[in-house]
């Protein structure tokens, strides 16, 4: 992941837009609606590349259904995590971003019982016995200066 943030912080400086190094608590409104619209902007690119319409009153699939082009999805995934990867950047959390990653991951796997997961009927997986929510105040209370960012 670093490497993928390293390659979007140059591409944010070559475009002249903020890459921050410490957490922020607050963007200025001129990044922030800028920043919305395009992580939008690429969900909506991947929701459509996935073959599922958004009529305004919810979401259903496109009839006759459309086959899913790998490559396009690809690339609109591929688009959606570049976008929120600057956020990161934006908001000056691209050198907890791995940290952040595998605390979330640690969490999602403490939702395993006996091996598996329990889903509920609409297929979201269940919080177990042994679930620990993640904890993002160590990470970001943490020594930051072996950082592989500025």
């Amino acid at each position: 992941m670093n490497n993928a943030l390293k390659s979007v912080e140059k591409f944010m400086e070559a475009a002249d837009q903020t890459v921050r190094y410490t957490p922020v608590t607050q963007l200025p409104v001129d990044e922030i609606f800028p920043r919305l619209h395009l992580i939008n902007e690429q969900f909506e690119a991947v929701r459509e590349s996935l073959g599922v319409n958004d009529d305004g009153f919810g979401w259903s699939l496109y009839e006759p259904r459309r086959a899913i082009i790998p490559a396009r999805v690809l690339q609109d995934l591929t688009d959606l995590l570049y976008v929120v990867m600057g956020t990161y950047l934006s908001l000056g959390l691209g050198a907890v971003a791995q940290q952040a990653f595998d605390e979330v991951h640690k969490s999602n796997m403490s939702k395993l019982v006996d091996g598996k997961f329990v889903k509920s009927p609409t297929g979201k997986i269940l919080k177990g016995p042994n679930y620990s929510a993640p904890d993002f105040t160590k990470i970001l209370n943490a020594d930051q200066t072996n950082s592989v960012f500025k």
